[in-house]
């Protein structure tokens, strides 16, 4: 009995005087292996590294990483969710399943097909060998007689908890670890990822969509996307230059109420898009979604995955229909898609399971109603209000066709912002097919000017005569919403450019352009004319025309106005330097004229101004 202790105390001596090696010694001969990096030998060098060995019933995998726990999981599809994992830790191995993006949960008991055999942890290195059972047992879900993507990762351990991996990773294809290692499999041993995005083939052989169309593939498009129907379902490969890509399905053109597929660094999921809020993650991912492949580097995203035709749970369309293509990306905070930077979608709606060749968004009549709207308001009605503000009193009764000619500019001015602005909202209207969720306040804004565009006019039909007591309301109430239009047509453009990717830059600096020399030119001339306006020192008339142009009749100075007496002493000053009449009517006279040569010049400059504008404007957006 004594020596059956005696023997027992040696073997457990020596055990703790062996600790746990993890190598690579012998791969690819004797077992297989899988290391990261691919460079390294021992779990001291080795990030991660797993290394396994098939006997009769089961297979034995040694395995460390230098995090405080170490995980291998089996999964049929290429992702994480749905993973079948054995994770060790300091003093304990466990089996855990894996479902969407939470932290694995645990099974408890430890099923009967995972068998522990030592774990160490030390010098921040975790080792860990145990046998799993080919054949799986209860709360087990993958037999390892089949063929099956093995997912590795690592992370760290709080009040004996797993945390979510810091590291995370997969083989490149499946694999069969139940049987024989062979050399042939080189890609097995600290394989990498890889997703090709290309147009090669399109449109004979595969489906393709490309922003900008001119790019070849994930190199140099912004946005990617090809698919191939394929049995049951259509195979879709996708990239952007961006930290996450969708590619969405609607029955309308819009995201609210989209199907949608999202791919970023290690996911691939299923979402679904409601009115304007961030896509919500359907969780555990429906069986119609088949990821494949996900990689991440040099800021660009690329994926690839199986979309089943027939909708599963929790999906909305069936890929038999025609249905419009929703394409978006954006970036990623803390494991979260934000909104996104970038969308678009098909002009018409397509049926993917049959049709390869995908048309874009058409831009024609977007960028018509861009056109007309920039000319409406920056072009017609910036010099048709300037006209009514400043030109009347320089005009005066200079007339045209019965009727002042500062009244005929203004109207003619204003009836073409009108005329265009109802033209470029039924072309929207006809381009979107009805009302655009996806144009947000752009879309409200709209809606407002085309009301004052409307009002104005009518309210101009109606106005009292120019001697009627209500005059004056119309006056203030015209200039006011002309004042409101204006505004908001401005800031509309703003948000309208910032709606079209490519014309952020350009069209932010020409709109900026236009709005600080505008600006800057109204309030000089303000000041301007608020310096030479002249005192009124005698008694005035005043004028009023059907246009209710106003004019001041001062009457000329009389010998009687100009003679200055001293006080005090009586007499008359004889060398007072005051000019005469005469030279007082000339100086003004040359002040007049002065101020119409500089009041022209301004009006001028104006119109240029607009006229360049919304050329350059006309030619960008032309362009881009």
């Amino acid at each position: 009995m004594q020596f059956y202790f005696a023997f027992l105390l040696a073997f457990c001596l020596i055990g703790m005087a062996s600790p746990l090696e993890v190598s690579k010694e012998g791969c690819p001969k004797s077992k297989g292996c899988f290391s990261f990096p691919e460079s390294c030998t021992f779990s001291k060098d080795c990030k991660y590294l797993v290394t396994y060995v098939p006997d009769k019933d089961g297979v034995n995998f040694n395995m460390s990483a230098k995090y405080e726990y170490v995980a291998l999981g089996f999964n049929k599809d290429p992702a994480m969710s749905g993973g079948d994992s054995v994770v060790c830790f300091k003093s304990s191995i466990n089996h855990y399943s894996l479902f969407g993006h939470r932290k694995p949960d645990k099974t408890v008991p430890v099923p009967t097909g995972v068998k522990p055999i030592a774990t160490v942890y030390e010098d921040g290195v975790i080792k860990c060998s145990f046998k799993r059972l080919k054949v799986p047992s209860l709360s087990m879900k993958y037999d390892l007689h089949d063929k099956l993507y093995l997912l590795f990762a690592g992370g760290k351990v709080q009040d004996g908890n797993i945390t979510k991996h810091h590291w995370s990773d997969r083989s490149f294809r499946k694999y069969n670890v139940s049987l024989p290692f062979t050399v042939e499999d080189k890609d097995k041993v600290g394989s990498k990822v890889t997703v090709t995005v290309d147009k090669t083939g399109c449109p004979k052989t595969k489906g393709c969509v490309a922003f900008p169309e001119s790019c070849k593939s994930s190199r140099d498009c912004d946005y990617l996307v090809t698919y191939k129907p394929d049995g049951d379902g259509v195979t879709f490969a996708m990239s952007a230059k961006s930290q996450y890509v969708a590619l969405g399905f609607n029955r309308d053109p819009a995201m609210s109420g989209t199907d949608s597929v999202i791919c970023y660094k290690g996911s691939i999921g299923h979402y679904s898009v409601h009115g304007h809020n961030k896509p919500k993650e359907t969780r555990p991912t429906p069986k119609g979604v088949q990821p494949i492949a996900v990689v991440y580097s040099d800021g660009i995203i690329k994926c690839s995955f199986k979309r089943l035709k027939a909708p599963t749970e929790y999906m909305k369309y069936n890929l038999h229909d025609k249905l419009y293509l929703i394409f978006a990306r954006g970036k990623v905070k803390d494991n979260d898609i934000e909104v996104h930077d970038w969308k678009d979608r098909s002009y018409r709606m397509v049926n993917v399971s049959l049709t390869l060749e995908v048309q874009g968004m058409d831009y024609v009549l977007l960028i018509t109603h861009a056109c007309l709207m920039f000319m409406a308001w920056i072009g017609f009605g910036v010099i048709g209000m300037f006209t009514a503000r400043y030109m009347r009193q320089s005009w005066g009764e200079k007339r045209v066709l019965n009727d002042s000619l500062w009244f005929q500019i203004h109207r003619g001015c204003m009836l073409m912002a009108v005329l265009l602005t109802i033209i470029s909202a039924i072309i929207i209207f006809v381009h979107v097919g009805g009302w655009s969720e996806s144009a947000g306040w752009h879309a409200v804004i709209g809606i407002f000017i085309i009301a004052i565009s409307i009002a104005q006019p009518c309210l101009a039909f109606f106005r009292p005569g120019p001697h009627a007591e209500s005059r004056f309301m119309f006056t203030w109430a015209h200039r006011f919403l002309a004042l409101c239009g204006l505004g908001l047509a401005v800031i509309n453009c703003f948000l309208g450019v910032s709606m079209l990717d490519k014309l952020k830059t350009q069209g932010f600096a020409i709109l900026s352009v236009f709005f600080v020399f505008f600006l800057l030119t109204v309030i000089l001339y303000e000041v301007f004319l608020f310096r030479n306006k002249k005192p009124l020192l005698a008694p005035f008339t005043v004028n009023v025309d059907p246009q209710d142009n106003v004019g001041m009749e001062i009457p000329s100075p009389t010998s009687e106005d100009t003679a200055q007496t001293k006080e005090g002493s009586g007499d008359v000053d004889l060398h007072d330097n005051k000019p005469t009449p005469a030279a007082a009517a000339v100086e003004d006279a040359t002040k007049t004229e002065r101020a119409e040569v500089i009041r022209n010049v301004v009006y001028m400059f104006i119109i240029v101004l607009a006229f360049v504008c919304c050329l350059a404007f006309v030619i960008d957006i032309g362009t881009s």
